[in-house]
């Protein structure tokens, strides 16, 4: 049965409530006896058998020191498996190829930042082109605005 968090009405005492999902029970709050609302609370797992507790934090350790380990180890931030692969199975793969792994990375890196500084100077030329014809503009309308002042009106 899942656990609900409940806050009282009057007093504003936050409780946990099991019940079914589809139940729709009237609480009343523990402390005071008024009623209560139902409040959103963050989602949990609850696994009744200790080995299989311990098997999920296990796993989730494993793989929180698996992605240290990239991170430390080959300079890689964030890691994805494919469809059907699991991250221990990456992390396989990377150790295997070693230097190989890291050389990679370290050019696809290289690339994307090459890349990103290619389009921050295209950017700077169009910036640059778009100053120049305005001031061109500018210089334009003031020519016409000096000659418009300079005009004798008989």
């Amino acid at each position: 049965m899942p656990l609900y968090d409940y806050c009282c009405v009057s007093c504003d005492f936050v409780f946990e409530v099991n019940h079914g999902m589809n139940d729709m029970p009237y609480v009343v709050c523990p402390k005071c006896g008024s009623s209560a609302r139902k409040i959103p609370s963050l989602c949990s797992i609850s696994v009744k058998n200790s080995h299989q507790t311990w098997k999920v934090f296990d796993g989730l350790r494993q793989e929180n020191d698996i992605k240290h380990d990239l991170k430390d180890r080959y300079g890689i931030e964030s890691v994805r498996p494919l469809a059907g692969q699991t991250l221990r199975e990456v992390y396989d793969d990377i150790r295997s190829r070693g230097s190989e792994a890291r050389d990679m990375m370290q050019a696809k890196m290289e690339q994307s930042a090459k890349a990103k500084k290619a389009k921050q100077r295209e950017w700077a030329i169009k910036a640059s082109r778009r100053a120049t014809q305005r001031r061109i503009e500018m210089q334009r309308r003031k020519a016409a605005e000096d000659s418009a002042n300079r005009r004798i009106v008989l």
